[in-house]
């Protein structure tokens, strides 16, 4: 059952890697009469449509200031509000301090603007719900009633963020979703939050070297290179999310997003796909610090050696690569990350799976084309 039709859509962090590939989504579905998109920084690859506009602001102020600009964006009238934003840093109390007044300040002026025609609220997550920055879940596969599992670790900023949603919702007409993704793909500059986008990089550094890319295995992961690893699509993450924010049955619920893919893919899997795809030789190695080698390789000039020879973007290591977030999510290989989709599927419909190994091609080929790693 789908809420009403011709929606008007506001959007942060147009320029994430979940942010643009949502923006994108929405363009092409004729139910949305108007896409504000905003964020601190142009996206990579903005739809070209006249119901899609494109502000750039930096949003993390006081709730006046934000107000301020909302209204001169004409995010007025908007029904779907999509905060697909985040400000990184590597410290998780950092992580906190910025993220939760953003949100709560963003949201208050996005009511406050539009109570008359605010109909949901979306609000993306991610896997830090049930604790994964720092340990296992107690089981898999990840269900959404495990709950809270990051209340014992270091500050988490998801759960403040849902607690003001919650609280300012009370006695609204609007109702809220909740999206979790997990180890995210997809092309996108700047956002650090792509694994594929740096491993792309990485494979193309690897080929050009004639050297094998290493999966840095932890030196306690027995077996983790097997194990299930669902990833999250930024297209299909996208397709997902549209298709939540405008069905009744996902008022007010918390969902998980994966590809749930039916071969069931693993880290072994997607690291042996993408070496066939490099024309590279793969391996592993327990302990190697592939954040390190990386690093040193760099600052010895190969990237630049590479593109002077082959082509591609002079700038792509810093625009598109992310380094220590790549070698951290394969450090949390051990767990491994087997996801459960049951809840969208039985509560709205949704039972898309989607083909990881094709999203991935689509990623590197996009790459390619668009000048940023060379065929090598």
């Amino acid at each position: 059952m789908s809420l009403a039709a011709k929606q008007v859509a506001f959007v942060t962090g147009a320029n994430g890697v979940t942010g643009q590939y949502l923006v994108s989504q929405l363009a092409r579905e004729p139910k949305w009469s108007r896409i504000i998109a905003t964020s601190r920084h142009p996206p990579y690859n903005l739809p070209q449509s006249a119901r899609v506009t494109f502000h750039k602001y930096d949003l993390n102020k006081d709730v006046d200031t934000v107000m301020e600009a909302l209204e001169a964006m004409g995010a007025t009238r908007v029904t779907h509000f999509f905060h697909m934003a985040y400000i990184h840093h590597d410290s998780f109390e950092k992580q906190y301090e910025y993220n939760v007044p953003f949100f709560e300040n963003i949201l208050t002026a996005v009511e406050t603007l539009n109570g008359d025609t605010l109909q949901r609220v979306v609000l993306q997550t991610g896997a830090k719900h049930y604790g994964q920055a720092y340990k296992a879940p107690p089981r898999q596969p990840i269900t959404e009633d495990l709950g809270r599992l990051g209340l014992d670790g270091p500050p988490n900023f998801y759960y403040p963020q849902e607690d003001f949603m919650f609280e300012l919702q009370k006695g609204k007409r609007w109702t809220w979703s909740v999206t979790r993704p997990f180890l995210i793909s997809g092309v996108s500059a700047g956002s650090g939050q792509s694994f594929t986008c740096t491993a792309a990089i990485y494979f193309t550094i690897q080929k050009a070297l004639d050297e094998p890319a290493v999966f840095p295995v932890p030196t306690d992961g027995d077996n983790c290179y097997a194990k299930r690893q669902d990833f999250s699509s930024a297209s299909n993450i996208a397709a997902f999310t549209s298709y939540l924010a405008t069905h009744a049955g996902g008022a007010n619920q918390a969902y998980n997003i994966v590809d749930n893919d039916a071969s069931e893919t693993t880290f072994a899997d997607l690291w042996e796909y993408m070496g066939s795809y490099f024309g590279v030789s793969v391996t592993t190695r327990p302990g190697f610090d592939l954040a390190r080698d990386i690093e040193d390789k760099l600052k010895a000039g190969v990237w630049g050696q590479i593109v002077d020879r082959y082509g591609g973007d002079k700038d792509a290591c810093e625009r598109f690569a992310t380094w220590r977030f790549f070698a951290w999510a394969m450090g949390n290989a051990p767990w491994g990350s087997h996801v459960s989709m049951d809840k969208a599927g039985r509560e709205i419909g949704w039972t898309v799976q989607w083909d990881t190994r094709q999203d991935i091609k689509r990623v590197f080929d996009t790459m390619r084309k668009e000048g940023i790693i060379p065929t090598i």
